[in-house]
């Protein structure tokens, strides 16, 4: 009985001391377990983001992916659809008529990779690939071709292989109502983004403008001027030109003379 009280009472001291270490009063140092799991896990989480950035970005480069000229189409459904189709690329192994035959991968756009030290690429045919593109001898990742996966074929010598078809050169499709919508949204979001840059400067200059730098009163009478990053007001404009003309900008001196013979010009 003595000896399994000094236990439990061991046991008690080392739970007492393990509460005091970690449960939010003597703050030591974790022991070298606790730090390497955290350690661990700081790295996983950092592993997981950067995997999570990476697949965002490819899905959005897919997205907004045009490829190259000319427009090709296989069975009515052009390039630019890309249902169905998938990106190819490699070392051109063999051309017969208007097939190649090429050692290298295909996949779904922007996933294929082709690196001519490591053996066992996959072996695969592209029917109507262009002269042009077939005696240069590689396929390059980065070209980011597409074609049509048409499923195996058994060649003459017995063997099978995938076969692709580049399709036929086509004229280039009308944008879908969809892809105007885009388009368009981009756009709006690239004009916001700039004109929100440009407010920024705008108060940048006036701090700068009012300490009296002569140089940023005249950068900043020019946004009034334009109405870049404000609304336009010429009579800030003139009243920026006379601050920094006042200390000899020559700039400033040669606009405000343009715009004071604009002004009497009938």
């Amino acid at each position: 009985m003595r000896s399994i009280g000094r236990s439990g009472f061991c046991l008690l001291l080392a739970v007492s001391a393990s509460a005091q270490n970690y449960g939010g009063g003597y703050r030591g140092a974790p022991g070298s377990n606790l730090r390497d799991a955290i350690s661990q896990s700081i790295a996983q989480d950092e592993a997981r983001r950067a995997s999570n950035a990476a697949l965002y970005a490819r899905a959005q480069a897919a997205q907004h992916f045009v490829p190259r000229d000319p427009w090709r189409a296989l069975n009515g459904t052009t390039n630019y659809v890309k249902a169905g189709g998938v990106e190819f690329c490699g070392r051109v192994v063999e051309i017969t008529g208007n097939s190649a035959r090429l050692d290298g991968a295909f996949g779904p756009l922007f996933t294929t990779t082709y690196d001519p030290a490591i053996p066992n690429h996959t072996s695969f045919i592209v029917t109507n690939l262009p002269p042009g593109l077939a005696g240069a001898g590689m396929i390059r990742p980065e070209d980011h071709l597409m074609a049509w996966d048409l499923g195996p074929v058994t060649l003459a010598n017995g063997a099978v292989t995938e076969r692709l078809d580049y399709g036929i050169p086509c004229p280039a499709p009308p944008p879908s109502p969809e892809q105007l919508e885009a388009a368009r949204s981009r756009k709006d979001a690239e004009r916001q983004r700039w004109w929100q840059v440009q407010s920024n400067t705008v108060r940048l200059l006036s701090t700068e403008a009012s300490s009296g730098d002569a140089g940023a009163q005249y950068s900043l009478a020019m946004h009034y001027l334009n109405g870049v990053g404000c609304e336009t007001n010429r009579d800030q404009a003139i009243y920026w030109l006379q601050k920094s003309s006042a200390q000899e900008y020559v700039e400033a001196s040669n606009k405000l003379a343009v715009l004071q013979t604009t002004a009497t010009t009938p």
